[in-house]
């Protein structure tokens, strides 16, 4: 079966949700209706399954190397 899925929206969350459907076996195509991606980011407050969410997608020990004290 070919499961194929779009996402509307390259921030943080249709991000991760493409990454996530991927390692699941999908075909996500990510759009987003901003020109170019931007160059500086956003500090992005993780609470409870947000931490789990990060260690699941494989990043958690990435974040942790980044984050702001």
């Amino acid at each position: 079966m070919n499961k194929r899925v779009l996402i509307s929206g390259g921030g943080i969350a249709g991000l991760a949700l493409g990454i996530f459907l991927h390692r699941s076996g999908w075909d996500p195509l990510v759009i987003e209706r901003d020109a170019a991606v931007r160059q500086e980011g956003y500090i992005v407050d993780l609470f409870g399954t947000g931490w789990d969410m990060v260690e699941r997608l494989g990043i958690l020990d990435r974040l942790k190397q980044v984050r702001y004290p």
